[in-house]
Parts: C-alpha cells; structure tokens; sequence
C-alpha cells in the first residue's frame, strides 16, 4: 500500500512539476480533463492536443536550467525500466523525472487544527488520502520548510476526518464543510502571500472519494479554490 502510493505521489509531481517547467507559475485557468469536460465529449487526440496547447498559452516561462536540460536530453533507446511505445519522447520523459526527484519542492503549511488537519486517517475504503498525508509530511526528499524554495503548496486537511467532524448524518449538507475550507483557504491566503502571488494554482490538497471536489465546489465556497486549481 505505500508502495503504491509512493509511486502515485511521484506520478503526480512528476505531471505538475512538467507543467511547472514547461509554462512556470500562472494565475491562468487551465483544467486537463479533456475527455469528459468537452462538449460534446471528444477523444481526437489532435483535438486534445491543440485543446491543451490552447490552454497554455500565454503561461510565464519555466525554470530556465531544467527546460535546457530536457530540450538537450540524452538520447534513451532502451531503458528496462520504460515501455517505450508509452512515450512520445523517451528520451526526454526519462530526464523530465530525474530533474524533477532532483529539483521538485513542496511546503507543507503547518497551520490547521487537528483532527481535521495534520491527522491522517489510515483505514477503510478512504485511508488513501490518509496514507498520502502521513507519507508527505513525513517525506525528507520533496518537502522543504523554505517556502521560498517550493514549487507545490500542500494544504494538509483530511477530507474524511472533515466529514466525520462536521458532517450531520443524513442531512445531505455538504455546504458547511465548503464553508470551513473555504475559509482556511482564506486565511492562508491573508497569512502568507503564496496563494495570492498565483491565484492558488501551485496549490493543491488530496481527497480520495467524491467528497473532496463536493466540497471545495459547493455553493459557498465562493470557486475561489475550484476554478484556480490544476485537476488531474
């Protein structure tokens, strides 16, 4: 299981950290779910492509050295480790993620009251959010206490210990856990001036089921964190 989700987590820097360095921060409203969120629903690959093209245009440069370094990859052919018709470029997948376990950094913002932060909750059908938790914060390779240094922000909250705190059995109620979260985005946003210098787009935080997305787009949230977060 934590294997697993090491790997999950490494999957998923390695996507943000491409982004990252190849349009850097940007206060642009992008969203990669082009299967499902076009209409009518597509899956033309060049479609999905200019689709994406199209979102980032207009982004800020990236990091300068990291951009060099994979446009003057060493050329792969075989890797044991790669299945090569997955990539377009093997070659330059391979650097993109040496670069990133090399050079990706994530804070972690101590603010929040336990339970429902800092508190992973590590069984049932919903202990991977929990296990993300537990292993990022206690992770020595990605997370820095620099937030200068960080490329990703971590917003540590649990969205199941939120539903266990606040949540009326049966009243089908998801606004006020939208409520609570949006107002520790709030306060974040007041408190330090990461969020505010990207519109929260080098922010994220995990939720495993449909809870999550429930509540950071629920009515009252005000979208402040659903329309300026990168989805995958």
């Amino acid at each position: 299981m934590a294997l697993f989700l090491i790997e999950s987590l490494l999957n998923s820097f390695f996507y943000i950290y491409s982004i990252l360095v190849e349009y850097g921060r940007t206060s642009h409203i992008f969203n990669c779910y082009t299967f499902d969120e076009n209409t009518p629903l597509v899956d033309d690959p060049e479609y999905i492509f200019a689709f994406g093209e199209t979102k980032f245009k207009g982004l800020q440069s990236g990091d300068k050295y990291a951009k060099k370094e994979i446009d003057h990859a060493p050329e792969v052919i075989d890797d044991p480790d790669l299945y090569a018709p997955l990539f377009r470029n093997m070659s330059v997948f391979k650097r993109s993620y040496e670069l990133m376990e090399l050079i990706l950094k994530v804070y972690i913002y101590s603010d929040g009251s336990r339970p429902i932060f800092h508190v992973p909750h590590l069984n049932g059908i919903y202990a991977s959010e929990g296990w993300f938790m537990r292993l990022m914060e206690g992770n020595r390779q990605f997370v820095t206490r620099d937030p200068k240094k960080a490329h990703l922000f971590y917003l540590p909250y649990s969205m199941r210990q939120l539903e266990l705190k606040l949540y009326v059995p049966g009243s089908h109620q998801i606004k006020p856990l939208a409520i609570f979260l949006r107002d520790y985005v709030n306060m974040i946003a007041g408190k330090y001036p990461f969020w505010n210098c990207t519109h929260g787009t080098d922010h994220f935080l995990v939720a495993c089921h449909d809870w999550g997305p429930h509540a950071y787009s629920a009515r009252g949230t005000g979208q402040q964190y659903n329309k300026s977060s990168m989805q995958r």
